[in-house]
């Protein structure tokens, strides 16, 4: 414990001592994100899949879980072309093209999606 933190009372009920100290809460510090993709589609009904990648995307910003199997990125937390993609291949993607760079962020900063752009194409058969 630092030394300049005073701890008063004892913790019995009968000696109940209001805390009156001012506490400064410190949020963190914003790290804008802007992620912009073509999904090359395999099959099914493009506007459904571009919606689901989306969805799981934006879940990767929440502050709490909101979509099973995708964990929200917490503070400190890198945002990383590979975890972006890896949320945005749901059934009937193929592949992902998208010139997103990895953004290190640090250890007092957060991820915060400011842009989502996702585009379709059929995939080629290659």
């Amino acid at each position: 414990m630092p030394e300049d933190i005073t701890i008063l009372g004892t913790g019995n009920d009968d000696e109940k001592n209001p805390i009156n100290d001012d506490v400064e809460v410190k949020g963190p510090t914003p790290v804008n994100i802007t992620y912009a993709a073509e999904l090359e589609i395999i099959s099914g009904i493009p506007a459904d899949i571009v919606a689901a990648a989306e969805g799981q995307l934006r879940a990767l910003f929440d502050v709490t879980p909101s979509v099973p199997g995708i964990m929200p990125l917490g503070i400190g937390y890198d945002a990383t072309k590979d975890r972006l993609n890896a949320s945005a291949m749901v059934p009937g993607v193929k592949r992902i093209n998208t010139d997103f760079v990895d953004v290190a962020v640090p250890d007092d900063g957060l991820a915060v999606l400011e842009t989502l752009t996702l585009t379709w194409a059929w995939a080629s058969e290659e």
